[in-house]
């Protein structure tokens, strides 16, 4: 058996990943049925044993057992908000474009328009506004 910290839990969509210990580069995958007991205590930092096969998409966890929930104490809001950026703001640049917002609502539309052409134009400003929003609050988006 393997060990590892939940690191991601979508409890609305019962599925997560696990880093494993030992600082595999490769979360594995879970879905809650792969849970011997309840799923009502797990969070983000909730230590467990797993066993793992090669899934479709990847590692896949299943026999998987809670060793206790001392990691997870905090709220998953929490534990989201408290990782750091591992780019520092210069290596980001030279990584990546960064556009501005209505350069990335203009790239949005052309991008939706060339792949879904049946889409209405309420329907691409919702996703555009919403994507726009997402990108903001990661911070992808220079003022």
């Amino acid at each position: 058996m393997l060990t590892g910290r939940i690191v991601r839990f979508d409890e609305e969509r019962g599925f997560g990943f696990i880093a494993q210990d030992g600082g595999s580069q490769e979360d594995v995958f879970f879905h809650i049925d792969s849970l011997s007991r309840g799923w009502s205590s797990l969070a983000i930092g909730t230590r467990v044993t797993f066993d793992v096969m090669e899934g479709q998409r990847g590692l896949k966890a299943y026999n998987l057992h809670i060793v206790d929930n001392n990691g997870g104490n905090e709220s998953k809001h929490a534990a989201e908000a408290a990782v750091a950026p591992t780019v520092t703001a210069t290596e980001a640049e030279e990584m990546c474009d960064v556009l501005t917002e209505d350069e990335l609502r203009s790239e949005v539309t052309e991008r939706l328009l060339q792949r879904l052409p049946g889409l209405t134009a309420e329907q691409i400003q919702l996703v555009r506004e919403d994507f726009v929003a997402l990108a903001s609050k990661h911070g992808w988006i220079v003022e």
